[in-house]
């Protein structure tokens, strides 16, 4: 995904990233595990991609890649 507008005022938008890794999306609601951590294996995950507006600083994030 390159060359993005910003949805709200028309700027453009910067690729990055969140810090905290792993990032990423997965299908469902969260659910803890006995020891209070959240459930992820065997459920759909996807790596994420993040955008900010360079002018408005709006976010904009994509589940893209399907993590195997």
């Amino acid at each position: 995904m390159s060359n993005h507008k910003c949805p709200k005022c028309g700027a453009d938008m910067q690729e990055g990233f969140a810090l905290r890794l792993p990032v990423r999306w997965i299908v469902g609601k969260p659910e803890k595990s006995f020891l209070g951590e959240i459930k992820a294996a065997g459920r759909e995950q996807r790596h994420i991609e993040s955008y900010r507006c360079v002018g408005c600083g709006y976010l904009e994030s994509y589940a893209t890649e399907s993590i195997n």
